[in-house]
């Protein structure tokens, strides 16, 4: 975990730094209080891969990983469902038949059916949960391309652009502000679609379960 946290952290020094070792092409003889970014073509390719190719990438692969996973532990789910289906009908159809009659089940068959019930729903509710959470993951990857993706863009375009078609800086701001609304997004589409969230926001803010 540790060597995790300490990757991600040099991921960051080695996407941001660069600028401040020179890499930019910042007035000199501007405001030095004002900050912006540079619009240097080499470093917007490397910021623009690290910060935003790479991790959709990423987010992207894994998501559908996660996919596969669930709609595979669903097809097998309701391949146990079809055989116990078919098992109970010829049962059934045994019982139907004319001859002795069937030998009561003994206490220790009825136990195993009940502990064949408790796993399955307890199967059950484990897909259901993997399901939410799988949809609660795709609408959070869509937040972030939606919210992402025009300053993406803007970023990586406006440095091969003449003067004359630059975004205003009302543009600008506007799909800045649009990703980092991003980050207020996530806690709310958490606490609508992910029940466990909800009871630990609500523990959080010490109101009653």
């Amino acid at each position: 975990m540790s060597a995790t946290v300490v990757g991600i952290w040099m991921v960051a020094l080695w996407i941001s730094s660069p600028p401040l070792l020179g890499w930019n092409n910042w007035d000199t003889t501007g405001n030095p209080t004002k900050c912006e970014l540079t619009d240097e073509p080499g470093y917007v390719i490397h910021s623009a891969l690290g910060s935003l190719l790479f991790p959709l990438v990423v987010m992207v692969l894994l998501y559908i990983q996660i996919y596969k996973a669930i709609q595979q532990r669903l097809a097998e789910r309701q391949k146990m469902e079809s055989v116990d289906y078919s098992t109970d009908c010829d049962l059934s159809s045994e019982r139907d038949t004319v001859g002795p009659p069937p030998e009561p089940k003994s206490k220790m068959s009825i136990q195993s059916e009940q502990i064949r019930v408790i796993v399955q729903n307890k199967i059950r509710i484990s897909l259901t949960r993997e399901r939410k959470a799988a949809k609660t993951l795709g609408i959070v990857m869509g937040a972030f391309i939606g919210c992402w993706t025009p300053f993406g863009l803007m970023y990586v375009v406006s440095p091969f652009l003449s003067a004359r078609l630059h975004p205003s800086p009302t543009v600008v701001n506007l799909l800045t502000w649009l990703g980092y609304l991003n980050s207020a997004l996530n806690p709310i589409i958490y606490t609508v679609f992910s029940l466990d969230f909800r009871k630990g926001f609500k523990r959080l803010l010490r109101i009653p379960v």
